[in-house]
């Protein structure tokens, strides 16, 4: 049951677009089973079982294939959730979506993995899915399906980010950012260098990306000629990645931001900054960057005979 629980909040941890009540009949149906979601998280952490009861169908069925375990019915499933906050306290719940499918009018699958970590240290990881129903106007939870991540290498993991390899540079006419990225020896990290040119100067940096099997996924760690240091998580969202960095600046200053790579392909891709502050402070947006190859007739030169 414990793997229910984290199939279950951290899939909510994840889906935390709330949906305004001003004009309910506007909202999509994914929408609204967002709002779901977030009620199902605030409940859980309020170990409110009474609130995530009214969330589930009557007839609802949980089922591990890893384990064999089946539940059927609200009823027992709330019993089994009333054991694990008896038993459980200050879990540590996060997670990643990898779809949001509407698959008929009445019924919506989410699907992504969790990982719960525990007071003692203990951590589990599990893949699942997540199906609502729509029953009377409201969305419900019909069934979950979740089974144990088996856990990835760092170099399986990486292969996802294979087609960084090689040299990129901005389509920019205010900055010239070149980067160049290649496997290391062992194919277990990535390494990428980097030269940024603007009207103020030149900065370089380096990036490592690699595969943190703490925290179950792709990390990088990032170092600039100003001084600045700093590292960042990578998430995939459908066919783009998100990447959530925090770095500190010469000045002591913390800056955060989110950036989005999408419209990825052999040739180009697109660099999205949706967020970035200074202790706080959020920042000037930006437009979205095109990112193209260079043609490896000429990374030679761009690449300083790194290759």
């Amino acid at each position: 049951m414990r793997s229910l629980l984290l199939s279950l909040t951290c899939l909510l941890t994840l889906s935390a677009i709330t949906v305004s009540g001003d004009e309910p009949e506007k909202s999509t149906p994914q929408d609204l089973v967002r709002q779901q979601l977030s009620e199902y998280l605030t409940a859980f952490n309020d170990e409110d079982s009474k609130k995530i009861a009214s969330l589930w169908s009557q007839n609802s069925v949980f089922t591990n294939l890893s384990t064999g375990e089946k539940t059927e019915g609200r009823e027992q499933i709330i019993s089994d959730l009333k054991q694990f906050f008896a038993d459980n306290e200050n879990a540590l719940l996060t997670a990643e979506t990898s779809s949001f499918k509407q698959l008929g009018e009445s019924v919506i699958q989410v699907t992504g993995n969790t990982r719960l970590q525990l007071n003692d240290g203990t951590v589990e990881s599990t893949n699942f899915e997540v199906l609502f129903t729509k029953e009377n106007k409201n969305w419900k939870i019909a069934s979950i399906t979740e089974s144990a991540q088996v856990a990835a290498s760092a170099k399986e993991s990486l292969k996802q980010l294979d087609w960084l390899v090689g040299t990129w540079q901005d389509d920019s006419d205010q900055v010239i950012a070149t980067t160049s990225c290649k496997w290391s020896a062992t194919e277990v990290f990535l390494l990428r260098t980097f030269v940024i040119e603007t009207e103020d100067g030149t900065s370089q940096g380096t990036e490592v990306i690699g595969w943190d099997p703490q925290f179950q996924q792709i990390r990088s760690w990032s170092f600039f000629s100003d001084g600045t240091f700093g590292s960042g998580f990578w998430s995939k969202n459908g066919d783009s990645w998100v990447i959530k960095s925090v770095h500190t600046l010469p000045t002591g200053q913390l800056a955060e931001s989110i950036r989005e790579l999408s419209e990825i392909t052999e040739e180009s891709l697109q660099v999205t900054l949706t967020s970035s502050s200074i202790d706080g402070e959020l920042q000037p947006s930006r437009e979205p960057v095109r990112v193209r190859r260079v043609p490896k007739a000429t990374t030679k030169t761009v690449e300083g005979g790194q290759e």
